[in-house]
């Protein structure tokens, strides 16, 4: 049976990019009832693609074989 690999870091991906402490604020904001209107800045900020691109590299179906001409 295959294992996998250990994690080589404790850090997560979004610490790692400095991401987490915009959604700590975000998340305290949206406890407080507070409304978003303007989220595309953090959603298309460098570092957040970053993160999701790591986070979707890492995914165990991230390595199956397809087709990703219509996805570049």
């Amino acid at each position: 049976m295959m294992q996998k690999a250990k994690k080589r870091s404790k850090l997560r991906h979004a610490e790692y990019d400095d991401m987490q402490s915009i959604f700590d604020e975000l998340c305290a904001k949206s406890r407080d009832g507070e409304i978003f209107n303007n989220l595309v800045e953090i959603i298309v900020a460098p570092n957040n693609i970053m993160l999701a691109f790591r986070n979707i590299k890492s995914n165990d179906g991230s390595h199956t074989a397809g087709d990703v001409k219509g996805w570049i």
